[in-house]
């Protein structure tokens, strides 16, 4: 993510060592490298111009209203999760808070424990069913990864390019 540290851009690995090994502890290292992501997208998310709106990835960072059942049916369709399929997909099932819906679920009760989440989120990755899910999840991160990689090396190149141009 653009304006994070090395370290905080972890969410990729992060997600593809959760969907091999689905633990407890998997997912929260998961979840952690979620959120300091997303706080590393929210430092700039007052900038919708430069390389982030030229190159049309605001919503894949900031688009919150993401549609449950959208994604759900994704989790259940035959084809396969590649790159075109996800720009097929549209921004109300992919991007930052389609990842969260996948690693945090939904608690229908906000007065529910965390832990009753976690276990749920667990227990979604890890039936027999699973692999479409993690296969998502891992498309997801992976994608999010891509577009952190575009903006970071836009706004570090060099060139006659003022702040106002990126």
């Amino acid at each position: 993510i653009v304006g994070a540290a090395p370290e905080d851009a972890r969410t990729f690995v992060s997600v593809e060592d959760f969907t091999k090994v689905p633990t407890a502890e998997s997912l929260k290292k998961t979840r952690q490298s979620w959120v300091a992501a997303v706080l590393a997208a929210r430092r700039i998310q007052w900038l919708q111009s430069g390389p982030i709106a030229d190159r049309e990835y605001v919503t894949s960072f900031y688009f919150g209203k993401v549609l449950t059942a959208r994604i759900d049916n994704e989790l259940s369709s035959p084809r396969a999760l590649d790159d075109s399929y996800l720009n097929e997909v549209g921004a109300s099932a992919k991007g930052m808070f389609a990842l969260e819906y996948l690693l945090f679920g939904r608690r229908p009760n906000p007065a529910a424990p965390t832990n009753a989440a976690t276990a749920s989120v667990l227990a979604l990755f890890s039936r027999p069913e699973s692999p479409r899910r993690g296969q998502y999840a891992l498309v997801l991160a992976r994608d999010l990864e891509a577009k952190s990689r575009h903006l970071a090396n836009d706004w570090t190149a060099s060139g006659d390019q003022v702040i106002a141009a990126k």
